[in-house]
C-alpha cells in the first residue's frame, strides 16, 4: 500500500516510530501498527496506528482506481483525540475499539479523482486533495495570483488551500455569493482555524 502524507503533519517528535507505522503500513500488515478503526461513515472511515505509549497516529484511506493509498493526517499526542481537528469530537473510547489484523479493502477508501504518481503530499479541504503537476506549480507560486480555468478544474480548492499559508489579512473576491459560502464552509473543513 502506498504511502501518503498530509501537507501539515507534524512527525518532529515521533520520526522514528512514524517511519516503523509507514514501513507496517506499506506492507499492509496492520496488525504490527496496532491499527483501529476509529469513526464511521457519519465522520468518515478514520483509523488510528499506535506509535508508542501515549502517541497515536491518524490515518485515512483514499482510492483512485483500483489504487489504495494510505494518508497519514495527524499526530494525537498524549491520547488527546478530543483536540484532533480531523475527528471533530468523535467521542474516542481506544479499549473498546477492535484491532484490525488485516488491511481494509478497496470498499473502505474514500474515492478520489486523482493522485499524483510520484507526489506523496495530500491537502485537504473537505476531502483529500492531490495537485497535477500546474496546480502544484500554482500552490506553490508567490502571491498576488490571479486563477481562471474552466468549472470543475480546481481553482476553488487550490486558492482555499493557498490561502491557508498566506500571514495576514486576505480577500477573496468572487461573483457568486453560493460560492463565497462555499468556499468558506471548505475553508474551515477538518477543524482548520488560522492562528490569531
Amino acid at each position: 500500500m502506498r504511502v501518503l502524507q498530509y501537507s501539515g503533519l507534524d512527525i518532529s517528535q515521533v520520526e522514528v516510530a512514524y517511519r516503523r507505522i509507514v514501513a507496517a503500513v506499506e506492507r499492509g500488515d496492520f496488525r504490527a501498527a496496532d491499527v483501529k478503526e476509529l469513526v464511521g461513515p457519519k465522520h468518515g472511515k478514520i483509523y488510528r496506528a499506535k506509535l508508542d505509549g501515549t502517541n497515536r497516529l491518524l490515518f485515512a484511506l483514499v482510492r483512485q482506481g483500483n489504487e489504495v493509498c494510505a494518508v497519514m493526517l495527524e499526530v494525537i499526542e498524549n491520547h488527546a483525540f478530543a483536540r484532533s481537528r480531523f475527528l471533530r469530537g468523535a467521542a474516542i473510547d481506544e479499549d473498546k475499539i477492535p484491532v484490525s489484523s488485516t488491511a481494509p479493502g478497496p470498499e473502505d477508501a474514500q474515492s478520489v479523482r486523482y493522485l499524483h504518481v510520484e507526489r506523496c503530499e495530500i491537502l485537504y479541504l473537505d476531502k483529500p486533495l492531490s495537485l497535477d503537476d500546474v496546480q502544484y506549480e500554482v500552490y506553490r507560486a508567490a502571491p498576488p495570483l490571479v486563477l481562471i480555468g474552466g468549472v470543475g478544474s480546481g481553482k476553488t480548492a487550490l486558492t482555499l488551500e493557498k490561502l491557508k499559508q498566506v500571514d495576514g489579512d486576505v480577500l477573496y473576491v468572487t461573483h457568486s455569493a453560493y460560492l463565497v459560502q462555499n468556499a468558506r464552509d471548505l475553508y474551515y473543513a477538518h477543524g482548520f482555524e488560522r492562528p490569531s
